[in-house]
């Protein structure tokens, strides 16, 4: 009996020396392996750092250029007499229309809460009018300066929007393949921008990849509806298609077209329109409304509305009863050719600088009858960068060196400290450059975001029109704002049923035969394991010691097997917590044991039989 243990212990000291001298073995060629393989990726990444680096230092370079330029034109710009309109309308009030020197007829806007500012002392409506007329124009451009984000950190946790809240969005064509890592649960309309009018012919230009984009596949998998976007940009371009009956009925036949199994509606972004053509506006969006609810009468129509109606162009009162919803162009309040530098979207209006906000546009639709809930407000997922006179706030532009997609301003900003303006509920900052000029950066963040979140839902507007999807590319910050603001809570997790002591060892030894490995994560689980087994381990050597010499000789040996069992396993657990064994070795070592012990029993059972003596 004792040859056959001490052949036991001889055969399991040279299968673990054998297994040691293997491991070591693989070790040795991994690790060779491994420094190859990083020594490859440190070549590649080097290589990549120093493209980055190369491209860095020109955008810099064109940008100082163009700093420089801006410089030169303020130096000029400062030089010239002052505008024509300024200090002329001292004495106009709120509700009065005025006429200025170019011939624009302009309503003045009363400013809520400051009652004794004068809207024209700083704003110059065609200034205003020019912005508008470049921001979605030139907006294509930006992608050439954003960052492409990490795709590994898309915000895919699932929502439910809550009912009253409706979040519009906008999927310019240049963000391309930025959809894949779009929420679709916390969006609700998506225009895909956009069709653009040839105002001559009501012909157009179909969107980029509009017939296979994949974001139509995505959006109805959620439920969503995707918008065609129909754009006509400029006051030359909306008078000439409204002048032309037979133009906008080509138009509506051509969106006819391109809807059936491709949208689920129509978003209409016509920018600037003359006063004069405010009934054919009107007429022709009434007509289209009706003929895309023909094709099914769950179909969508939406509108863009001007921020400010200088004009007094838009018949919303009408135009509410026949569309869904209609997004605030809330955007370019401060841009590229305004006198100061300050928030893209204000909430509230500053005395010192321009009287318009975010509060103001809304009052002014709501004091004329459009119901709130049928106004969305847009929300900027960019900012911009100025150069200025100065450091202070206000300070007077000196050019706007350029917007900004809200992914650039966290990478290329990210040393910069913003503060929060508390009037505007928008982040700033200001900084010198190497050249000693200043410079100041507005821009959103998920802070100056949900204080703006809380005034619309404060205000009990319809939602948010977000400009556009794709700025934020590879943040999860923004889409984790809009679950916790416009979302339902998540679902508490109710606590686990109570389990009776023997339930507890019972799934914990089901749950450490479905995954082994998962017992190295579990320090808990390997604390109770060893000292099971050290327990069970005493406890067979005190009994063969206490009581073998009353036991049967088989039931000695089964206790001195189940004891080498208990003493190998913790052999090998020792050695795959420091991975000199991985788990496939362990299993099949402990198997290779039990079957030995299994074969040497059979085979020497006959010693084992008691016979009496005589």
């Amino acid at each position: 009996m004792n040859r056959l243990f001490s052949f036991l212990i001889i055969f399991l000291f040279f299968s673990v020396s054998y297994s040691f001298a293997q491991d070591s073995l693989k070790r040795q060629i991994n690790d060779y392996l491994l420094q190859q393989d990083r020594r490859k990726k440190a070549q590649k990444l080097a290589v990549d750092q120093k493209r980055k680096l190369d491209s860095l230092q020109q955008i810099t370079e064109a940008e100082r250029r163009k700093s420089d330029s801006l410089a030169i034109t303020l130096k000029r710009k400062l030089a010239e007499p002052p505008p024509p309109n300024q200090g002329k309308f001292l004495d106009v009030k709120g509700g009065d229309v005025v006429t200025l020197d170019n011939g624009t007829r302009v309503q003045v806007i009363p400013n809520i809460g400051e009652p004794d500012v004068n809207p024209f002392l700083s704003l110059d409506t065609a200034q205003y009018k020019r912005r508008v007329h470049s921001f979605k124009l030139d907006a294509s451009k930006w992608s050439s300066i954003a960052s492409s984000g990490d795709e590994s950190k898309a915000y895919k946790t699932k929502h439910k929007l809550l009912p009253q809240n409706t979040i519009f969005a906008w999927h310019p064509t240049w963000m391309e393949d930025a959809y894949k890592d779009y929420n679709y649960d916390l969006l609700s309309l998506v225009s895909y921008f956009s069709y653009k009018v040839d105002p001559a012919t009501g012909e157009g230009t179909v969107p980029t990849n509009w017939e296979k984009t994949g974001i139509r596949d995505s959006l109805w998998k959620h439920d969503k509806k995707l918008l065609l976007g129909v754009s006509n940009i400029g006051e030359a371009a909306n008078k000439l298609f409204l002048s032309k009956p037979e133009a906008q009925q080509t138009l509506i036949a051509e969106i006819k077209k391109l809807l059936p199994n491709k949208a689920n509606g129509v978003h209409l972004d016509f920018t600037l329109v003359p006063r004069a053509y405010k009934e054919e506006l009107t007429s022709f969006i009434i007509s289209l409304a009706g003929e895309v609810r023909k094709i099914d009468k769950k179909n969508v129509v939406t509108i863009a509305v001007p921020a400010i109606d200088m004009d007094s162009a838009w018949d919303v009162v009408q135009l509410s009863r026949h569309v869904d919803f209609m997004i605030i162009n809330s955007f370019e309040y401060y841009g590229e050719n305004s006198e100061y530098a300050g928030p893209i979207a204000p909430v509230q209006a500053s005395s010192i600088t321009i009287p318009q906000s975010l509060e103001n546009s809304l009052k002014y639709y709501v004091n004329i009858g459009v119901p709130s809930t049928k106004l969305l407000m847009g929300t900027p997922y960019y900012g911009a960068e100025w150069l200025t006179l100065d450091l202070k706030l206000p300070s007077r532009s000196m050019g706007m060196v350029s917007h900004r997609m809200y992914s650039t301003i966290q990478e290329q900003f990210s040393h910069l400290v913003f503060q929060t303006d508390e009037k505007s509920m928008t982040n700033f900052s200001v900084f010198k450059d190497d050249a000693f000029r200043n410079h100041q950066v507005w821009a959103e963040d998920s802070l100056s975001l949900a204080l703006k979140y809380d005034w619309i839902i404060k205000q009990k507007m319809g939602g948010i029109a977000i400009w556009a999807l794709g700025y934020d590319h590879g943040h999860q910050e923004l889409w984790r704002l809009l679950s916790i603001k416009f979302a339902e809570p998540p679902k508490a997790i109710p606590p686990p049923p109570l389990t009776s002591f023997w339930q507890k060892i019972k799934s914990r030894l089901w749950g450490l035969l479905r995954n082994p490995e998962g017992l190295l994560r579990n320090p808990g689980m390997i604390l109770t394991t060893l000292l099971a087994a050290v327990g069970m381990g005493g406890l067979a050597v005190f009994l063969i010691r206490r009581f073998g010499c009353f036991w049967s000789r088989m039931t000695v040996f089964s206790l001195q097997i189940l004891l080498a069992l208990l003493i190998l396993g913790l052999i090998c657990m020792t050695l795959f917590w420091f991975h000199y064994l991985d788990l496939q070795q362990v299993m099949l070592f402990l198997l290779g044991f039990l079957i030995a012990a299994i074969l040497v029993f059979f085979i020497t059972r006959h010693f084992m039989m008691e016979k009496e003596l005589p």
